[in-house]
């Protein structure tokens, strides 16, 4: 069946899109509209067909798909089908709900699964995917294909452009300081606080970007009020969570309110077990930074209970508070498949921990840390430098290798500058 003549014209300027992607990623002249248009048409009617204008013949479309080597569908089953679920992945988007959301996005993936090669439709599929990376995996957009996915989502239009509007600029967050970043927060519209959801949490995002604290104060009393008002509880602690992470807005009056709300959320049984192993590794962090280290082991507890994807690595500090306290590290049991979850740096933590157990001295725990672990923590990793710093300083009481706190410090200050470290090993292997 053939396309709609409107949905040809949009078609013609989708192809634009693609094209132009094509061509900034292999910088090949056969992506240019000269080397394009070969085989398929004039250049100059590729031009018009790009601005939007119908082609002379339908077939064109089948030559310029085997070029992207996809095909041409319309199928107007799967069309009221997808318009039907996309509504619910939405829907799902605004709750936060993350099985609500993957349940939905499967649907749309199944109904797409025969046509997801074919032009116009490969599009949604692939922003169903951003949007799952985002939701589900927590993968972001990277700032060199943005640009790709904002005018494709701008030509589609409607719930796909709202639905990607959001993934793209908390995509942006990650680079906080560009002006790609606060030129998509009034591009977007979320300047304007329209009444949704997500529009809340962006704009205190964006106020925490721009360290703005009444601008946050502000908007985290109006959400809270919504979100209560709603009984929309999974983004209520969304904004508690951002209150907690950046609770240098706030007086110790009003995180000991935002923990017990916390804590009360918590219990709830219909919130994701995902969301409460966030909140308590966030509040197990936030009394350990307050070295009140009975109420941090016994929230960290909570969040190795409920941390079922194990993304959390509450051992981290759990160990560190024992040893502090010049206990064995006492760590929650992990099994060799539930490592496997984490990242390199966590298991080698973990296997750090562990070595309390076997028969270990300071010395080889000391080696370990400082060619094990060090090695693999990257310069996002505050906290765990932090942890490390503390771990080698208890370690250097017993083994005097006092060398190795200037390394260390030295490590630590060159990944505030993007340099990759190399312990000893690797250096005489280099030469």
């Amino acid at each position: 069946m053939r396309m709609p003549e409107e949905r040809q014209k949009i078609v013609g300027k989708l192809i634009k899109v693609h094209r132009k992607e094509k061509l900034r990623i292999t910088n090949s002249a056969k992506w240019t509209q000269r080397g394009f248009s070969k085989d398929v048409c004039s250049p100059t009617s590729l031009i018009k067909l790009e601005k939007g204008m119908l082609p002379r013949f339908y077939d064109v479309f089948e030559k310029i798909a085997k070029k992207f080597e996809w095909g041409v569908a319309y199928d107007p089953f799967v069309e009221r089908k997808i318009e039907r679920y996309i509504v619910q992945v939405r829907g799902a988007c605004e709750l936060g709900d993350v099985e609500m959301i993957q349940q939905a996005l499967n649907i749309c993936f199944a109904a797409l699964k025969p046509v997801k090669d074919c032009i116009w439709y490969n599009d949604w599929y692939t922003m169903l995917k951003l949007v799952e990376n985002y939701y589900i995996k927590e993968i972001f957009v990277e700032m060199e294909h943005r640009d790709y996915y904002h005018e494709m989502m701008e030509l589609h239009g409607g719930i796909w452009e709202e639905l990607m509007k959001n993934v793209l600029f908390n995509s942006a967050f990650m680079d906080v300081q560009s002006s790609d970043y606060r030129d998509l927060y009034r591009y977007y519209g979320f300047d304007q606080m329209k009444d949704t959801c997500y529009n809340y949490i962006n704009g205190m995002l964006f106020s925490l970007s721009r360290n703005n604290s009444e601008m946050f104060k502000k908007l985290f009393k109006a959400a809270e009020r919504r979100f209560l008002k709603k009984k929309n509880f999974i983004r209520l602690m969304d904004v508690y969570n951002l209150a907690l992470i950046f609770a240098g807005f706030f007086d110790k009056n009003d995180i000991d309110d935002l923990v017990g709300k916390l804590v009360k959320l918590a219990s709830m049984k219909s919130l994701p077990k995902t969301k409460v192993a966030d909140l308590y590794f966030i509040l197990g962090t936030i009394y350990y930074d307050l070295k009140e280290y009975e109420k941090a082991l016994k929230i960290l507890e909570g969040c190795y209970e409920y941390d079922v994807n194990r993304s959390h690595c509450p051992y981290l500090l759990v160990g560190n508070i024992n040893h502090l306290r010049e206990k064995e590290a006492n760590i929650p049991f992990y099994n060799e498949e539930e490592l496997k979850k984490t990242t390199v740096d966590n298991q080698r933590i973990y296997r750090y921990y562990a070595m309390d157990k076997g028969d270990f001295t300071c010395y080889e725990k000391q080696e370990y840390l400082m060619n094990e672990i060090l090695p693999t923590i990257g310069p996002e990793d505050d906290l765990t430098l932090d942890v490390l710093a503390s771990e080698l300083d208890m370690l250097v009481v017993k083994t005097k290798k006092i060398e190795d706190v200037a390394v260390f410090n030295e490590v630590r200050n060159s990944l505030l500058y993007g340099i990759v470290y190399q312990t000893p090993h690797e250096k005489t292997e280099d030469l």
